[in-house]
């Protein structure tokens, strides 16, 4: 498991939560789309992950919070296995959460 497939996961899941927010759902489709298109082929860099802030923070927060009640579970049901992938791919996005608290100065 990798970064790349991680955060493509992140979008996934972000995705199919649209109708809990605020936003215009077809663009904000068509840029999770290119989003997932760009991490199938290439490594994330931070310059793409500040210029894709707005789609990637919600993205990695929301999945991190999918990821706490799915380890929850995985807990409860004593499945290890499951539970160390869990736990692998949330401090995967550890890092992006850090990054993105800083973001605000970035943009100032």
């Amino acid at each position: 498991m990798d970064a790349n497939s991680v955060l493509i996961d992140a979008l996934t899941t972000y995705s199919l939560n649209l109708g809990d927010y605020k936003v215009n759902i077809t663009a904000t489709n068509n840029a999770i789309s290119k989003c997932k298109d760009y991490l199938s082929h290439n490594p994330v860099t931070t310059d793409w992950m500040k210029r894709n802030w707005s789609i990637m923070s919600h993205a990695v927060s929301d999945y991190r919070k999918f990821l706490v009640g799915e380890i929850h579970d995985a807990r409860n049901t004593e499945n290890n296995e499951v539970l160390a992938k869990l736990r692998a791919e949330y401090d995967i996005l550890a890092p992006y959460i850090d990054l993105f608290k800083k973001f605000p100065d970035f943009i100032q």
